[in-house]
């Protein structure tokens, strides 16, 4: 009678039953010590400071002029923006004025030409109305009074520059790019070389403090020297 072989397990150690772990099952990690914790926390705070340091460091503006549109500034910036030296048609027209009036007055009192007379004081009298009539005839405000745009015009002085914010564009104007300055009843008017945003030039509401007016004035025109 064949007599039937077994195996001894008992005394071997069960090795697959120690190293296989099941793939749904959940790794519980140690929790980290008071002072592990401590450690962890100075380690991520040198960024965060960095970060804070960063939004410190971005520059305040000196003087921050806002208004909003308005049809009064629409007349005020044709006004100042056609009566310039810069302007050059005004300085045709005004040229034209001077030269038929003397024509007037010569073929009126010394070659007494009634005819020549008469034309070249009319020739005069419509170039006067072309100078006069400028600002209406010729000249146009800002696009954000023109089209009575909604919300705020902001103009921020800085050190070296000029940022003008309309809506959510912003504008930065080097002020060596101004070529003109100036304070007239309770408006402050500024003219941009070769400015695309800004033809007709930038009309603000003129600050009530003196010292804001002298200080903003001395910014621009001290511009050369930056």
């Amino acid at each position: 009678m064949a007599k039937k072989k077994t195996k001894a397990t008992s005394g071997l150690p069960k090795k697959a039953e120690a190293s296989i772990v099941p793939n749904d099952a959940t790794v519980e990690l140690p929790e980290l010590l008071p002072e592990e914790k401590a450690l962890s926390n100075e380690e991520k705070a040198p960024a965060t400071q960095e970060f804070n340091a960063v939004k410190e460091e971005k520059e305040a503006p000196l003087y921050e002029l806002v208004r909003t549109s308005s049809g009064g500034y629409i007349k005020a910036c044709k006004k100042l923006s056609w009566f310039s030296a810069q302007n050059t048609h005004l300085v045709v027209y005004t040229m034209f004025f001077l030269v038929l009036a003397v024509f007037g007055v010569y073929y009126g009192f010394f070659q007494q030409d009634k005819m020549l007379c008469i034309f070249s004081f009319a020739a005069a009298a419509f170039m006067l109305y072309i100078v006069i009539c400028g600002p209406r005839l010729f000249a146009s405000g800002m696009a954000f009074d023109e089209e009575r745009a909604e919300g705020t015009l902001s103009c921020m002085f800085f050190k070296d520059k000029l940022e003008v914010i309309l809506g959510e564009e912003k504008y930065s104007i080097p002020y060596t790019s101004v070529t003109r300055l100036s304070f007239v009843k309770h408006c402050i008017y500024i003219r941009v070389k070769n400015s695309k945003e800004f033809p007709s030039g930038i009309i603000m509401e003129k600050p009530t403090s003196k010292d804001a007016v002298k200080e903003i004035s001395e910014l621009i025109k001290n511009r050369e020297a930056k």
